[in-house]
């Protein structure tokens, strides 16, 4: 039993969700990238540790970003295609208006962030309360199922897109937030041991094959400590 155990926690540790892996047509490891084209001509980047599931039909080019991140750049849609694109991630949807845009998906909802042209976005509630927004090129919303569609904000496009450059650019960001973008880079996890500690604010600009050098100089940094259980855990304290 215990060789079981231990079996099923390295396949989680290096394959990630088998549900995810059985699910999904196009997914990354942690610390993957990964660039496929779908059969409309449309371009999916795929952040680490992502998963998604290609759903065209007669209708509409729907997709479902299942987890992590992805930036689209759609075919548009022209005589001989005049299918709407649509990805589905968490409570909503966004609708592809133009060409490039991406989607970064939690457990309780998403970030949509235009680069190009504009993006319908919908979402419901846990009330089926619907809304919708249209963004324009440098804004950015967030909807998730408890508070649906918060307002659209203006953001820095070279940073939200930096994953792209193997690129990570933190301005005044919470540890917590840090830590969470990087455990999708990582094989072993990052946990934050002392609450107070999580809400610390951190700004850097780190490689996403350099992250143990950037992992131990945001913690001197902050004067914390770090203990190390390797392959699988690393405890901020």
């Amino acid at each position: 039993m215990v060789l079981v155990i231990v079996g099923m926690g390295l396949g989680l540790f290096w394959f990630g969700d088998p549900l995810l892996l059985l699910e999904a047509d196009y997914r990354t490891l942690p610390g993957e990238n990964r660039s496929v084209t779908l059969a409309d001509g449309s371009l999916v980047q795929l952040n680490a540790a992502s998963a998604l599931v290609v759903r065209f039909d007669g209708r509409e080019r729907r997709v479902e970003l299942l987890a992590g991140e992805a930036y689209f750049t759609v075919a548009p849609r022209t005589e001989n295609e005049t299918r709407p694109f649509v990805v589905v991630a968490a409570n909503g949807t966004a609708t592809a208006l133009g060409t490039e845009f991406l989607v970064d998906r939690d457990r309780e909802g998403a970030d949509v962030t235009v680069v190009e042209h504009q993006v319908e976005i919908s979402a419901t509630t846990t009330r089926e309360k619907r809304a919708s927004i249209v963004l324009s090129p440098g804004q950015s919303v967030r909807y998730d199922r408890t508070s649906g569609i918060g307002n659209a904000r203006e953001v820095n496009l070279q940073r939200a897109t930096a994953w792209r450059r193997g690129e990570l650019v933190f301005d005044k960001a919470r540890l917590s937030d840090v830590v969470a973008e990087l455990n999708r880079y990582r094989r072993g996890r990052i946990i934050i041991s002392d609450g107070s500690l999580a809400d610390r604010r951190v700004s850097g600009f780190f490689r996403t094959d350099e992250l143990d050098g950037a992992l131990a100089s945001m913690t001197r940094e902050l004067g914390a400590r770090a203990l190390n259980l390797p392959p699988f855990l690393t405890v901020l304290y």
